[in-house]
């Protein structure tokens, strides 16, 4: 008989036979479990939205659909087709309904949301990209040079410009970065202009703080490798503290430099409605604030679904890229 000591984990006989029996890979499983839970988190966000927009913000939509000059019978009719004259509940089933055919109602000036924010999808991405690319790579091979020299000037002068950079607030930048550059050199238009040039800028503005961010993480955690077991080993075997630190510190070192990767994508999002109001992009930023100031509900509402989902699905990706960058991570 064997002892308790010896006995193997209540469910492990059951997960194991599954396993066997299961025809999906852990791979397939890991991403089939992230995308479910992403999946009900959208949901419970939608929910949250939906209500606290009806709760918080004051004012009829009806009347912001009527117009300036509208009658109360105008107004009924109104609520009557956007159904705010039936219960709560019945309305949200009714925008879950209707969302998942890819309908989110229509502006104050009659136009599908779903149009609108499609429409503005195109110059935010581009924007979330462009930042995305120049803050990881200037951030990383920055904090590695920190990391490599260590204690000394160019640790000191990269650690110095990183909190600089960290500490101005983004309109800040931007507004600088507008005055010298477009201003008082007229190397890059004002405003956007419809190129490439238009992009140049407000990628400098939102990705310099977050470039900042990236290379102080990455040399926190290069460092913290560089003191760990294996890495001894690497360097009694006479590897050059280069290699061991590309090779041994830099891989480690990129699970915490993709989670803050994927989170500041995210943060680009909300970065944008500043960045593209000062640079003149007509992206989802822009779409917000001017549906804040006509008091567009229905686009309010759609801008700040489509942003939580988009965050939600760029935290999905990085779960996926975790066991491909260190298989160690276990698909649990």
């Amino acid at each position: 008989m064997r002892t308790s000591s010896q006995s193997e984990p209540v469910g492990r006989p059951l997960q194991t036979a599954l396993l066997k029996k299961h025809p999906l890979s852990p791979m397939t499983i890991y991403i089939l479990r992230r995308i479910f839970s992403s999946l009900v988190l959208s949901l419970a966000l939608v929910i949250v939205v939906f209500i606290l927009l009806r709760m918080s913000i004051p004012g009829d939509p009806a009347l912001a659909f009527a117009g300036e000059t509208y009658s109360p019978e105008l107004v009924e009719r109104i609520r009557h087709e956007l159904g705010m004259d039936k219960p709560l509940l019945v309305q949200l089933g009714l925008f879950l309904w209707d969302m998942l055919h890819g309908d989110l109602g229509f502006t104050t000036l009659r136009q599908p949301v779903t149009a609108r924010l499609l429409e503005a999808l195109p110059v935010t991405f581009t924007l979330a990209l462009t930042t995305f690319v120049y803050s990881l790579s200037l951030g990383l091979p920055l904090g590695v040079a920190a990391a490599y020299w260590r204690n000394r000037w160019i640790d000191n002068l990269i650690r110095l410009l990183s909190v600089f950079s960290i500490s101005m607030p983004t309109f800040w930048i931007g507004l600088m970065l507008m005055w010298w550059v477009s201003v008082e050199w007229g190397w890059l238009p004002v405003q956007s202009d419809g190129t490439w040039r238009s992009f140049i800028l407000p990628t400098l503005t939102l990705g310099t703080g977050a470039a900042a961010g990236m290379g102080r993480l990455a040399r926190a955690w290069i460092l913290e490798i560089l003191s760990s077991a294996h890495v001894r080993t690497a360097r009694a075997k006479g590897l050059s503290e280069f290699w061991v630190v590309i090779r041994h510190a830099l891989r480690n070192a990129l699970i915490p430099v993709v989670t803050v990767a994927g989170f500041q994508i995210g943060g680009l999002l909300g970065g944008a409605v500043i960045t593209e109001g000062i640079f003149g992009l007509s992206g989802l930023g822009t779409l917000a604030i001017n549906a804040i100031r006509h008091r567009d509900y229905p686009l309010i509402q759609g801008t700040v679904i489509f942003a939580c989902i988009v965050y939600l699905l760029v935290n999905l990706v990085v779960d996926v890229i975790y066991p491909i960058i260190d298989p160690r991570v276990r698909l649990s």
